[in-house]
């Protein structure tokens, strides 16, 4: 049973990103100018299945404002639910570790 390593994280997370893009793409036809990055706060299980998956805190003020830039936090709520349920959808390899949290950045915008 390996450790679970953000290699190993992003070996999972990876061949998720068209679907994620897909959950972007319906954002970009409500709002055609969105970009911005979800935080992902993930707590997995030892066994490797997802016990949550969050966004990371929004610091006040930036949550009332369109996300136009990736370095603005993703503030379309739907979007960001899609995105959500791609990650309670995972399946990560078992880990020694037992259950761990780590932060996982997906970075949307058109150029």
């Amino acid at each position: 049973m390996p450790l679970l390593t953000p290699d190993l994280i992003r070996e999972v997370v990876r061949p998720q990103y068209q679907d994620m893009a897909l959950c972007y793409q319906e954002g970009l036809s409500r709002d055609p100018k969105l970009a911005g990055t979800v935080e992902v706060s993930l707590t997995i299980a030892g066994d490797g299945s997802v016990i949550d998956a969050r966004q990371k805190d929004v610091p006040a003020g930036k949550d009332k404002r369109p996300a136009r830039h990736v370095d603005d936090p993703l503030t379309d709520a739907a979007v960001v639910s899609c995105v959500l349920t791609k990650f309670k959808a995972l399946q990560f390899p078992a880990s020694l570790r037992g259950m761990m949290t780590t932060v996982y950045p997906i970075v949307f915008a058109t150029e």
